[in-house]
């Protein structure tokens, strides 16, 4: 591996619903459980995180407050439907989704990095100049985006380490080739973990994957009928 460091954009968690017993998640925070990774994220990142899974508590709350206007027939059909009519508080519900997110992060050992010592000048400038991570729009939305990257950036130069940064991101991923002595960028979770089991269990990512190849035509015809039932 080139680091051990792996830094996780918020993108990331987004797009696994921050579902945190998904298995891209979970092998990631095991690996950082073990030490066998370090994951980093910024103050900025974990505040986002933070926000959009509050934003979906409250909208999965909402809907099943609807839910429960338009099924008031259901109720006078016996206790198996009680369940979905269960009084419920937005707030707490809210307060134990970021209570998982918590957990996660001080299971997994991650560290969470703050901007104390970034160059304000060097963002402003790379916004005026739309260079990454800004794009040639120069939309004042990518600062939370600007201010985390040079927070990594920064800390890598304090600790004179490298890191993996995670993102599909176009703007970061060219931020990270301008960067590329101390950044290696990683187009999704699942590459980057793909990646770490090639170089560190080769023996068992090989006979997994000679495994798929002798089952390649019975999986596929699994997978087509699936997808036939579907439509």
């Amino acid at each position: 591996m080139k680091a051990e460091n792996v830094f996780v954009d918020t993108q990331v968690f987004d797009q696994l619903m921050n579902d945190f017993e998904s298995t891209p998640l979970k092998v990631l925070g095991q690996l950082g459980q073990k030490g066998r990774i370090v994951i980093l994220l910024s103050s900025v990142i974990y505040k986002e995180v933070e926000s959009h899974i509050k934003a979906n508590t409250h909208e999965a709350l909402a809907s099943l407050n609807q839910f429960q206007r338009k099924a008031r027939p259901f109720k006078s059909l016996g206790k198996q439907y009680g369940q979905f009519f269960e009084p419920y508080d937005n707030s707490a519900a809210a307060d134990m989704a970021v209570g998982v997110w918590k957990k996660y992060l001080s299971d997994s050992k991650a560290k969470v990095i703050e901007p104390s010592n970034i160059n304000v000048q060097k963002i402003l400038d790379s916004y005026f100049a739309g260079t990454p991570p800004f794009g040639e729009n120069k939309k004042k939305s990518e600062f939370p985006d600007a201010i985390s990257l040079a927070t990594l950036l920064s800390y890598l130069e304090d600790n004179n380490e490298t890191a993996y940064v995670i993102s599909k991101d176009g703007d970061l991923s060219r931020w990270c080739s301008e960067n590329s002595t101390r950044v290696t960028h990683v187009d999704t979770l699942a590459a980057f973990l793909d990646s770490y089991n090639r170089e560190n269990q080769p023996q068992l990512s090989q006979a997994a994957l000679e495994k798929i190849n002798r089952h390649k035509r019975s999986i596929s015809a699994r997978l087509r009928k699936a997808f036939e039932a579907m439509s």
